[in-house]
């Protein structure tokens, strides 16, 4: 289990390189303009990576006193990351077909059910609010359209 512990350091640092890349290539181009979007998500990337890293190092200081039933169930943890990752290239793949919103609301509600998420609140009222501010931040106020799947044939309603 080592492993994945490690791993779960690693993958945050090999996307923040990749961030720090991707920014340092952008931020070479001619036209400031093209770092209207790029700069703030960039920040937030990072910002993001290192509260990660600081309560992943947080969890494993103060996991030094685990069970023996606490390692008996991370066992479940590569096919819960299996599942997901299935899911997710699924979702991918139907995306232009079905619909950001439609697609998006079955998905998360049967990734959480697949995880283990038992509260039916938390099951229908995480997808609606995050669907909700996506729509919004992207459709409405930056007027980036989103897949429509099937809702191109209710006449454009949403």
């Amino acid at each position: 289990m080592r492993i994945i512990r490690e791993l779960d350091i690693l993958i945050p640092i090999l996307i923040l390189v990749y961030g720090i890349i991707y920014f340092t290539e952008v931020s070479s181009l001619p036209n400031d303009i093209d770092l209207l979007l790029i700069k703030p998500v960039f920040y937030i990337l990072v910002a993001t990576i290192i509260i990660y890293l600081a309560l992943q190092f947080y969890k494993y200081y103060k996991r030094k006193d685990v069970s023996s039933n606490k390692e008996e169930n991370d066992e479940f943890d590569g096919k819960k990351a299996l599942y997901f990752s299935v899911l997710t290239i699924i979702y991918v793949f139907l995306l232009d077909y079905i619909g950001f919103i439609v697609l998006t609301f079955v998905y998360m509600t049967i990734l959480m059910l697949g995880l283990g998420v038992k509260n039916k609140k938390i099951i229908i009222l995480t997808p609606v609010i995050l669907i909700s501010l996506i729509y919004i931040s992207l459709e409405i106020l930056l007027n980036i359209k989103l897949p429509e799947g099937l809702l191109m044939f209710v006449g454009g309603v949403i």
